[in-house]
């Protein structure tokens, strides 16, 4: 299907577009005409195979940039003396009602234990301490929460004792939406991801996407840089 498309939009391509240039070392590669193109890409672009490719990934970029910053956890840490660390989360998004977000804690080293949450949330979100299931699996706090678009003000807080060394670092954590009893799972995993540290200046959430976008307009900028000019016509 790509490349029955590839060949009709090529061939769309040459049929609207102008003659080709005296001199071209390139036969088929024809100008925009001037009524279907801004001034630079009269100027400075001319059909090149890439330049498909290369939008595409753009596009696709920012749809996926656009869905994995939906719902970010922040959070910074205290430490309250032995071994006693507090977690501080900041969390950004939208929620629906009866949406569960599930923080791990591991029970295998470095493991986590002793949790509790020192004070609750505001009455949008409900907070619970889940259990492992056994054999290596999280403990999990759970944020459930009761309305549409639920405030994010928390504050989302828990206490517990990590074993390891060092200091407790990033978690992982994902969303899970269950029906109006909060007891049946209608779709697991709207979305996963790890907690962020927040430091003096805090990288936006899709920092990283972005950075690729921008890796890829570099690209774009480039493969135009590359396409031959015309041969200039030899001097009479």
């Amino acid at each position: 299907m790509r490349n029955r498309l590839g060949s009709s939009l090529k061939r769309w391509l040459i049929s609207t577009a102008g003659p080709t240039r005296a001199g071209s070392t390139k036969p088929g590669l024809c100008l925009v005409r001037k009524s279907r193109a801004s001034g630079y890409f009269r100027k400075n672009l001319e059909y090149h195979p890439c330049m498909r490719n290369l939008i595409w990934l753009v596009l696709i970029g920012g749809l996926i940039v656009t869905n994995l910053s939906a719902i970010t956890i922040d959070y910074t840490l205290s430490s309250l003396g032995s071994s006693q660390y507090e977690y501080t989360y900041t969390i950004s998004g939208t929620f629906n009602a009866d949406e569960a977000i599930f923080i791990d804690f591991p029970t295998t080293s470095p493991a986590d234990s002793n949790l509790s949450i020192p004070v609750s949330p505001s009455s949008n979100w409900t907070a619970t301490i889940e259990p492992s299931l056994g054999g290596g699996q999280p403990i999990d706090i759970e944020y459930m929460s009761q309305v549409n678009s639920p405030s994010l003000a928390g504050p989302f807080v828990v206490e517990f004792t990590y074993t390891g060394t060092g200091q407790p670092g990033p978690q992982n954590y994902d969303v899970n939406q269950y029906d109006s009893t909060q007891t049946v799972l209608e779709q697991m995993v709207v979305v996963n991801g790890t907690t962020v540290l927040q430091a003096g200046t805090v990288p936006e959430p899709s920092g990283l996407g972005l950075s690729a976008m921008a890796l890829l307009a570099m690209g774009a900028c480039w493969a135009v840089r590359r396409v031959r000019r015309p041969s200039p016509a030899p001097a009479e």
